[in-house]
């Protein structure tokens, strides 16, 4: 993941390395990049996903892969950093979610147990109580009777182990254990006792003899109130078989691992770490046998607009996902999800994606889940500002199965007026015969689609899409579309104009990285396009490729302005028709006159000048014979000094006198016109030529003759014109490789 940020006179380029690494690189005038900054050693995934603010003065690195070992359970978190222009915080993810256990210790007060070893059994349950924590315990001593010492309430109260059992004494008597687990299913396992709703519950049975008494249907109303039962037999009354299937009898199954058999009761505390990990191999799944934050993979997304920080986290509620919002400076936190999470949310992936919009001064947030029942959705949030409740709005669905519909997501001021006008939707494995990946674009109205080359069945167009600061001239907001796995995963990046309040959907520059370099491969995995990274006022974009970013640098861009007057302004028809006697016929000579001016249409640009110039081409052709007339002019770039032309004046006029024969046909006139521009070579690490692409566009007035000249779209730098005497000739875009690939990162 990329993503630029601003740091003093030259902006920084931030890369994340999920092989534990996050560079902060500084882009040099020379054209190389510097490492000044890593961070985040030892966490895993750290920079996987990267967001800046609108300023790009606060950026966000997460790594959604943290790894936390919680009571000798492996879970899958998440962590962040929120660095400023001063500090660096990090956000931590939720403390070590232990599962809820109510635990209840069950031991043998028999005469047989002597009162060395009852002591034992105190201190072990003492040593349980300091070494598990999220959990409540209460203690039943049995013998012929059952005695409650303590219960769930007065632990919650004072969970102080040693003084519960501090009055403990040895009862005596013989061993009734079915009768003891009678009554913690029936009197200490209930709401009244402290009981907490969805809590896991277990009992740990610690004897030294076989049961004086019978089952009598009491492990059948255990089981059925879903209580886990670990058996402990202590001392040489369990060497028999006999013995140990009275311990299995009371034990959940597989009884290999809930029956424990130890010599001797110094044994007991040894085994406290076994112990440990059988109670919370179930940690986390209460009642409902679900998982809440525990493998929640929080900040596989991230979005710091308006000053609020949300994080996407996709494993919450089952794989359902959701939403964090981080709340009082980064002490807390809020989970947002779907209003109840259905059934068919489960494996939904919500969050992966996450973006914020604006619109009529409301705040929403749009979530992607693109394995929404294997199809994909869009889930659109608003948020109160005033009380920052969240409320599901909208909910766009996916098209195919499989298509990955909300992988990423992209909103666009296309005008800068503080107002989302689009929000764009990757569906990266959209699939048809000759395109794979499709982009949706959704204004508030309207939905029209973006898609890539043909021939690129595997090409995921729209795995990345970002928006770019305008980059054409015109004011508007540009778009940058990456297709990673095209050119057989070598890569590519479309580029999409603004116009209007939306998206010109034809794009004007593919970007392929195969013509970069040959060595690159998943070019376009991740695209930032903000802001200008070598000081010379023009945007420039960094895009990530595997195990490299390549920056590529903006040129500025000229418009040249054509217009053409014609003598006599009208064609007298007469004098072209070739009608009466062929010996009064006469040859017509028509008087033209081709200007060109030019402006810079990239008004902010403050670099150097250039020192090259800018060649023109036109022809002029007469259809009828195919008379063909060609000038080439060379306009010299004097006019633009610091990047701002010294007027708008005429820089170059060529006068012609067309010849119009005596002997033309009725299928006589019209003129073909062509210009073209040349185009500057792509260069690495040095300034490129002033950029003059394409697109032509029109531009008032009209030519007075019978047998003008209009626009025809066909070649991109080719026109065939009848009546039109100005045209406007634009540029497309940018874009020449410059700067270095950063190795490894």
């Amino acid at each position: 993941m990329v993503a630029c940020s601003n740091g003093g006179h030259f902006a920084s380029v931030c890369v994340g390395d999920p092989d534990w690494l996050l560079g902060l690189c500084r882009y040099l005038r020379a054209g190389g990049m510097a490492t000044d900054l890593q961070g985040g050693s030892g966490v895993s995934h750290l920079g996987m996903t990267l967001a800046s603010d609108v300023r790009g003065s606060k950026m966000i690195a997460c790594g959604p892969g943290l790894a936390e070992h919680c009571d000798k359970n492996l879970y899958l978190s998440g962590i962040c950093y929120l660095f400023d222009t001063i500090t660096n915080l990090p956000i931590r993810p939720t403390e070590c979610l232990k599962g809820n256990v109510d635990l209840v210790f069950l031991f043998d007060g028999s005469e047989s147990m002597k009162n060395r070893d009852f002591s034992n059994i105190t201190e072990f349950m003492i040593g349980v109580m300091d070494g598990l924590h999220n959990s409540t315990f209460a203690a039943v001593q049995f013998s012929s009777s059952p005695k409650i010492e303590f219960d769930f309430n007065d632990y919650t109260r004072n969970p102080n182990p040693r003084a519960l059992l501090k009055g403990v004494t040895h009862m005596k008597g013989i061993t009734n254990t079915f009768k003891a687990i009678r009554c913690v299913v029936d009197q200490v396992f209930i709401p009244e006792r402290g009981m907490r709703k969805g809590s896991n519950k277990v009992i740990i049975i610690i004897t030294d003899g076989v049961a004086s008494d019978s089952d009598n249907g009491v492990i059948a109303s255990a089981k059925k109130k879903g209580i886990l039962r670990l058996a402990i037999g202590i001392g040489h009354y369990f060497n028999t078989e006999e013995a140990q299937d009275n311990l299995r009898e009371i034990a959940s199954e597989p009884t290999d691992q809930f029956v424990k058999v130890l010599a001797t009761f110094e044994e007991l505390r040894g085994s406290f770490n076994d112990l440990q990990s059988k109670i919370y191999a179930i940690e986390g799944t209460s009642d409902t046998g679900s998982f809440h934050l525990e493998l929640s993979s929080s900040g596989l997304s991230a979005d710091i607009s308006q000053g609020r920080v949300v994080l996407g986290a996709v494993g919450a509620d089952n794989w359902a996902g959701g939403l964090l919002e981080q709340q009082k400076g980064l002490a807390s936190e809020k989970f947002i999800t779907t209003p109840s999470v259905r059934k068919e949310m489960e494996g939904a992936y919500l969050g992966y994606a996450l973006k914020f919009l604006q619109h009529q001064q409301r705040e929403l947030y749009a979530a992607g889940a693109p394995r929404y029942q294997h199809v994909g959705r869009v889930l659109i949030f608003e948020v109160n500002s005033s009380t920052t409740n969240w409320t599901l709005k909208q909910d766009i669905p996916g098209q195919q199965i499989g298509s990955y519909f909300g992988a990423a997501l992209c909103s666009v001021d296309v005008d800068g007026d503080k107002e989302t006008d689009l929000l764009l939707v990757g569906a990266p494995q959209y699939f048809t015969e000759m395109r794979g990946g499709r982009v949706y674009v959704y204004t508030w109205k309207q939905v029209s689609r973006l898609t890539g080359d043909p021939g690129y069945r595997l090409g995921r167009f729209g795995a990345a899409i970002t928006d770019l600061s305008d980059i054409s001239g015109d004011g508007l907001m540009d778009v940058a579309v990456g297709a990673p796995s095209e050119d057989e995963e070598r890569g590519a990046v479309y580029i999409y104009y603004g116009h209007e309040k939306t998206l010109q959907m034809q794009y004007s520059q593919r970007i392929s990285g195969a013509r970069i370099s040959p060595g690159l491969v998943f070019f376009g995995q991740s695209i930032h396009g903000k802001r200008d990274l070598n000081g010379d006022g023009l945007t420039d974009i960094a895009v990530g490729a595997l195990g490299k970013v390549v920056v590529l640098r903006s040129r500025p861009i000229i418009t040249v302005v054509t217009k053409v007057h014609s003598s006599p302004k009208e064609i007298p028809r007469e004098d072209v028709e070739c009608l009466g006697d062929a010996s009064t016929w006469k040859n017509l000579v028509v008087d033209l006159s081709i200007c060109f001016s030019t402006s810079l249409a990239t008004k902010h640009y403050q670099g150097e000048g250039y020192q090259g110039i800018v060649d023109l081409a036109f022809s002029l052709i007469l259809l009828s014979r195919g008379v063909f007339i060609t000038h080439i002019c060379r306009v010299n770039p004097t006019q633009i000094q610091s990047g701002v032309p010294k007027t708008d004046s005429t820089l170059y006029t060529s006068f012609w006198q067309l010849l119009l024969p005596s002997w033309c046909q009725t299928s006589c006139c019209a003129f073909l016109w062509t210009t073209s521009a040349k185009r500057g070579s792509c260069c690495l690490g040095s300034p490129g030529p002033p950029y003059i692409l394409p697109r032509l566009m029109l531009q008032g007035g009209h030519f007075d003759a019978i047998y003008a000249m209009d626009f025809i779209p066909g070649c991109p730098l080719h026109c065939l014109l009848r009546q039109t005497s100005v045209i406007k000739k634009r540029t497309s875009l940018l874009c020449c490789l410059t700067g270095r690939a950063l190795q490894g990162l």
